[in-house]
């Protein structure tokens, strides 16, 4: 199979799965079936469908890469006999390869995530806790009994909790930060 065949196979089988998210847009419903049939009959306008509901992360992250390849596809495909006029570059073929899989089977937030989740338990030392929150910038962390989320230690649960138990005789001198 020529490259140019192989990138139309695929771009067809990415078509069809864009035209499919696109008919599932909610925002598509206020409007007539005709209309609606119009809106996600072609590639490019059901990408414009996607784009500005805003809804389908994968594929707006990938809209300009997808528009490209549409424009390709239009360049390979829209001629007088049947061959494609051209063949695409091998990393174009892979890519769009890749781009199929991404948008079809995207990856899971473990399989993302290159760090493992830093969580407290209800029994931990809050200044412990908001000893690692200072040292690495977090804003909040979540806090579990066993397995169970219970709630988020955030700064301004932090900041209540002080303000709560406040020593009356402690100075504005007296807080390192300003000292």
């Amino acid at each position: 199979m020529s490259r140019a065949s192989e990138f139309l196979t695929v771009f067809s089988k990415l078509e069809d799965e864009i035209l499919r998210r696109a008919r599932k847009v909610p925002q598509l419903r206020g409007f007539a079936p005709h209309e609606q049939s119009k809106k996600v009959q072609y590639f490019a306008s059901s990408l414009d469908v996607l784009q500005d509901c805003g809804k389908d992360r994968v594929v707006n992250e990938h809209i300009d890469t997808l528009r490209l390849y549409g424009k390709l596809r239009n360049a390979l495909s829209h001629n007088y006999d049947d061959d494609p006029i051209a063949d695409p570059h091998e990393d174009t073929v892979r890519g769009i390869k890749q781009l199929y899989e991404s948008i079809t089977k995207p990856q899971s937030v473990s399989q993302i995530m290159t760090e493992k989740p830093v969580v407290f338990n209800v029994g931990d030392d809050a200044y412990g806790a908001l000893g690692v929150m200072d040292k690495n910038w977090y804003t909040s962390v979540p806090v579990y009994r066993g397995e169970d989320l219970v709630g988020v230690l955030s700064e301004r649960s932090m900041l209540r909790w002080a303000v709560a138990s406040a020593d009356d005789d402690v100075k504005l001198a007296e807080l390192r930060t300003l000292a």
